[in-house]
């Protein structure tokens, strides 16, 4: 029987996940995942300030597609990752946060008075697109699962997950968990109707002036080459959204800035406009 501690469930689960990074600032409550982290090759990522490990890991989707994770020890610590974690919903990223919490029973349902507790789970609820506390040992693959799940369903954004240090400690046998795949429970990718993508290249075909614009999508499908060959091959004026500049060269000669007077009038003169993502 192999006793794992909750900590290197969670160090576990992420590997199995493709994370390659955590970034972040925690407390002794998590010293059972920075451990583990080293055992499963994931780069331990320590900025000056948990605001700071959000946009880093936003950074990190936008430039490599990787799912980031960010951590941050309980209280104020979490408080901080809020201004990052709007930026990354706001802009489509998908991310997965964990912050450490008092031990259980000190917290939820109601705080009783642990330094520096505070109910996390209300914090983020308007923050993130899902959002969940680990009350016990044994649901932690579970709950990392349907967070990666989450973040990726739908529009893509940030979800926050809750676990009290005393969970992170605890020992457990390890054969107790089934670790699926992630190809198990990830939301599928809806292919659109082969008539509508018809239709989108007869209408772009046929246009004298029209102008392409790369969205967030781009971005999270990797598909900023496919992006850059149909404004090669129509040699037309191509901008993005302010999130996905990073979707297109910027040194392109048909890059025009996205609020830039000249993207502007590009638009208000084309006579097809195709929006990708």
């Amino acid at each position: 029987m192999a006793k794992v501690t909750g900590g290197e469930v969670i160090v576990k689960c992420l590997e199995k996940e493709g994370v390659k990074r955590i970034f972040g600032i925690t407390d002794a409550g998590y010293h059972p995942v920075m451990g583990a982290t080293v055992d499963y090759g994931i780069r331990w990522v320590g900025p000056r300030h948990e605001a700071a490990a959000a946009h880093m890991a936003d950074g990190v989707f936008k430039t490599t597609g990787e799912i980031p994770v960010v951590m941050a020890g309980y209280g104020p610590g979490t408080a901080n990752l809020v201004s990052g974690l709007i930026c990354s919903r706001e802009e489509g990223v998908p991310m997965v946060a964990i912050s450490s919490q008092a031990r259980s029973g000190l917290v939820y349902p109601f705080v009783s008075g642990a330094f520096q507790a505070v109910n996390q789970y209300d914090i983020m609820k308007p923050v993130v697109k899902w959002n969940a506390v680990v009350h016990h040992w044994d649901r932690i693959p579970e709950v990392i699962q349907r967070a990666f799940r989450e973040a990726m369903a739908g529009r893509p954004g940030p979800v926050h997950i809750d676990i009290p240090y005393d969970i992170v400690f605890e020992e457990g046998d390890d054969a107790e968990f089934k670790y699926l795949e992630p190809y198990q429970y990830r939301p599928m990718v809806m292919e659109p109707p082969a008539v509508q993508i018809e239709e989108a290249a007869r209408l772009i075909a046929e246009a004298e002036n029209p102008m392409l614009i790369a969205g967030t999508g781009v971005l999270n499908s990797g598909s900023w080459e496919e992006f850059q060959e149909l404004v090669d091959l129509l040699n037309c004026p191509a901008s993005t959204s302010m999130s996905a500049r990073s979707a297109f060269d910027n040194d392109h000669s048909n890059y025009l800035l996205g609020l830039g007077e000249a993207a502007l009038t590009a638009r208000r003169e084309a006579d097809v406009v195709l929006a990708v993502g």
